[in-house]
């Protein structure tokens, strides 16, 4: 059962930009209206407070135009794909998104009702409906919200026009209200606007209380899995959610992967991510899918694992070493694909281990709490390592602090 936290890193293939990379949307000098260019940037465009402004407001919706018709205009990507035939083999509980771009809703998720439920259509005992696959937990391009009574409408090509010059149109269930107070002789209201349905800084998210109830929902199922992508988990909200679901998943025995080129916050590292795979995620899925085609399968049809798998006693996708949660948790874990370790691991002697020995070392681990030496792990693992990689333990002072 596996539940998926997504960020900009899964639509950079795509050629949408992500946040805060070097060429990212944090990085751009976003041009304002007749030939000016905007002196707010980086996060601080972003903020609620900015659709107020004279200069930058115009800005940020005329961007905001832009870049929903960059995604308009790109497919999704395999990672995107991964995710959505995760959830055709029944094993995805979740697809929880930071992106704006609806790119899971064209590879195929489903987003608009509220959870997952029985089945009301008389279908197999245990059969669901699909519910919504993805949780956008900062909006979309593909709606506009109105400022005054919250509704959303259609950002079709008329009010797109609006849009594209700076400017916001007007909310047609406010004009209409307006109208018919002017038909009972009473006072007109001010026209309202429309803006795009995404989560900026500073506001409150008018959706809190239906997310909150998804995620409650699906923290209250047998989640052996979390794995991340493409997000460098530096704002708070998605911060929580991982370390939420990490602890449930570490309940469960399972483990926690983060795959991304960066490495992720120094505070959510801790205790939460068990695997950090230092790749693109495109390539990452493709590698997968090339060694391990039975993910794709439907969930309980994976068959038995060949020969070799049961030899050297590597698990499958919910299992890579079936370590004790807080012996995983004590040992943090690179990946990375060009070989190196990451700058911040220490000088290991290096050692080869099968897979049957690592679990021996964390089993010591897990009674004692030390070892006789710090050591790095040179291993074979099915599901994470790619040929040519090589998958690192490191074991850090501040581990059992």
């Amino acid at each position: 059962q596996i539940v998926v936290v997504t960020g900009a890193g899964i639509s950079t293939n795509a050629r949408i930009p992500d946040f805060r990379s070097n060429g990212g949307l944090y990085a751009t000098t976003i041009p304002c209206q007749r030939g000016r260019t905007s002196k707010t940037r980086g996060r601080d465009l972003f903020h609620v407070t900015t659709l107020a402004h004279a200069e930058d407001g115009p800005a940020l919706i005329e961007f905001c135009t832009k870049l929903r018709q960059t995604a308009r205009a790109s497919n999704p990507t395999d990672t995107h794909r991964f995710i959505r035939d995760l959830s055709a083999s029944g094993k995805l509980v979740r697809n929880y998104t930071q992106n704006v771009d609806n790119l899971e809703q064209e590879a195929g998720l489903w987003g608009r009702q509220k959870r997952w439920q029985p089945s009301a259509s008389g279908g197999p005992a245990g059969c669901r409906d699909r519910g919504v696959e993805c949780v956008q937990l900062h909006g979309n391009l593909r709606l506009l919200r109105c400022l005054g009574c919250g509704r959303r409408c259609r950002w079709d090509e008329e009010r797109e026009t609006v849009t594209l010059s700076g400017q916001l149109p007007i909310c047609p269930f406010c004009a209409e209200a307006s109208e018919a107070r002017l038909a009972k002789g009473m006072r007109e209201l001010n026209p309202r606007l429309l803006r795009p349905d995404i989560l900026l800084y500073g506001e409150a998210d008018p959706r809190s209380d239906e997310i909150s109830e998804i995620i409650q929902h699906d923290l209250s199922l047998n989640v052996d899995l979390l794995l991340i992508f493409g997000t460098s988990l530096s704002v708070h909200g998605i911060q929580q959610l991982t370390k939420d679901f990490a602890e449930i998943v570490h309940k469960n025995g399972g483990v926690v992967v983060f795959v991304n080129l960066t490495e992720a916050a120094e505070n959510i590292w801790d205790d939460v991510i068990d695997y950090w795979v230092e790749w693109h995620c495109d390539a990452w899925v493709r590698d997968l899918k090339r060694r391990k085609p039975d993910v794709w399968l439907p969930s309980g049809a994976e068959g038995t694992r060949s020969s070799a798998c049961k030899r050297d006693g590597i698990g499958g996708v919910g299992e890579p070493f079936p370590c004790p949660a807080s012996g995983m948790a004590a040992k943090k874990r690179s990946v990375p694909a060009s070989g190196s370790p990451p700058k911040r691991a220490k000088t290991c002697q290096s050692l080869r281990h099968r897979a049957g020995e690592v679990r021996n070392i964390a089993k010591e681990w897990e009674s004692t709490g030390t070892l006789d030496h710090p050591i790095d792990l040179t291993i074979d693992d099915e599901f994470l390592e790619g040929e040519g990689s090589k998958t690192r333990f490191h074991r850090r002072e501040s581990d059992r602090s």
